[in-house]
């Protein structure tokens, strides 16, 4: 997959040294919530990103070239009660979960827009209380419905639950065992 990339932005790629922000967005069933690595609050995209700076890791990220569903941890420690009553609280499984890379220059600005680096959706959440709160959260590409069974019946309950007015199928349970005769008069 390629990346268009500035002059200034491949040339700090190309240092011994690249400093990054990174973002994450995570959409939870009360709304958005933003963080970044900084260790201060930082207004991008019209939201202010809370600066979570060294409390937050995040594995890298894989592309492959196969056509497979890759995982993304993010692990956030010394968290606030009030952020784990949050995640404790509110539904989170199968909603949007993204990342942004920008990298910075020598003095710490951003140096293009932030490249989105990856979408999924949140999976799995485990929470450590204790003095320092920890949040792991596990986030699947969206590659990973595709090894989802999808259990639907050709049945008029089943169609009904989709579409409840929908009577296309109902007879369709008396034709199962049914004998016709084809082409006699």
């Amino acid at each position: 997959m390629s990346r268009s990339l500035t002059g200034a932005v491949s040339a700090a790629f190309a240092a011994s040294n690249v400093p990054l922000l990174v973002f994450i967005r995570l959409d939870f069933s009360t709304g958005l919530v933003y963080f970044t690595n900084a260790s201060y609050a930082f207004n991008w995209d019209g939201h202010e990103w809370l600066g979570l700076g060294r409390v937050l890791k995040i594995d890298p990220v894989e592309e492959s070239g196969a056509f497979r569903a890759n995982a993304l941890q993010l692990e956030l420690s010394g968290v606030p009660l009030d952020l784990i009553s949050v995640a404790l609280a509110t539904y989170y499984q199968g909603r949007d979960a993204r990342v942004w890379v920008a990298p910075l220059d020598d003095n710490y600005q951003v140096l293009a827009d932030p490249k989105l680096m990856w979408i999924g959706r949140m999976d799995t959440m485990s929470i450590v209380r204790g003095q320092q709160g920890i949040i792991r959260l596990t986030a699947e590409s969206r590659l990973a419905d595709l090894e989802r069974p999808r259990v639907r019946r050709y049945n008029s309950a089943d169609q009904k639950k989709v579409y409840p007015g929908d009577d296309g199928l109902q007879f369709v349970e008396q034709m199962v065992e049914k004998e016709l005769i084809w082409g006699r008069g």
